[in-house]
């Protein structure tokens, strides 16, 4: 039979049990958010500065404030691993609505990058929420990012991988003769893989590296990448925000 001190013992553990399941989805980081033009650029440029997007956080609706193609200052979330974006509306009483219009996976990590991008038509968003940390991308590796919308297969100084659409993977260079020069080659899935890109960057490999491939302005054909080269100072910022809150 239990004792009177054993029942509260497993109900004490029971409470933390409960407790530790209803946080497991939170997320507690800080953030830096960029808009993505994939459309025309004036055209991309008049849908960021049209966008009003919110988030919820510790209590109140929060304005998103992405720069247009570079990282924004660091913003804190505090909430589900769901990040739910809003739109704001105004009711019949003149009262703010927020209305949910987008929703993305955060992952649990201490900083994160969102990336977001509207349509073509600009009416629609998609978003992906990515792991910047040194634990993701350590000193010495690159990060590679799928931001085309179509199945590709990288190949950086031999190492072969598939990415899926919004979906990021680390890469981390076999050493070689010349460490500073880095092959990359990128093919792209339509009914069969078709060769999309390639290029030698330069690449120093004592430094965490940030690699974004994406489809310019929607034009068939017309794949870029774009080499995000102070990603160790971006971690730094978003650290210090960290540590001040």
């Amino acid at each position: 039979m239990l004792s009177i001190k054993n029942i509260l013992l497993l109900l004490i553990l029971s409470c933390v049990a409960q407790g530790a399941h209803a946080n497991e989805g939170t997320v507690s980081a800080e953030f830096t958010s960029i808009y993505w033009g994939q459309s025309d650029p004036a055209e991309a440029r008049a849908a960021w500065e049209s966008l009003e997007l919110y988030y919820f956080t510790d209590g109140e609706y929060i304005l998103l404030k992405p720069q247009f193609s570079q990282f924004s200052p660091p913003a804190r979330y505090r909430g589900p691993a769901n990040m739910v974006l809003y739109k704001r509306v105004m009711d019949a009483e003149g009262l703010w609505q927020y209305q949910p219009s987008l929703q993305v996976r955060v992952p649990r990590t201490p900083v994160f990058a969102l990336f977001m991008a509207s349509s073509a038509e600009g009416d629609s968003y998609t978003a992906a929420a990515i792991d910047i940390s040194e634990k993701m991308i350590p000193s010495g590796s690159i990060g590679l990012l799928n931001l085309c919308g179509e199945t590709i297969a990288a190949d950086v100084r031999g190492d072969r991988r598939s990415l899926q659409p919004y979906q990021l993977q680390t890469f981390t260079p076999k050493e070689a003769e010349d460490a500073e020069s880095l092959p990359l080659k990128i093919a792209v899935f339509q009914d069969e893989w078709k060769p999309a890109y390639s290029t030698v960057a330069r690449f120093n490999p004592t430094r965490p590296y940030l690699i974004v491939f994406y489809l310019a302005q929607n034009r068939e054909g017309a794949y870029r990448v774009r080499i995000f080269r102070n990603l160790y100072q971006y971690r730094h910022t978003l650290a210090e925000a960290q540590n001040e809150s």
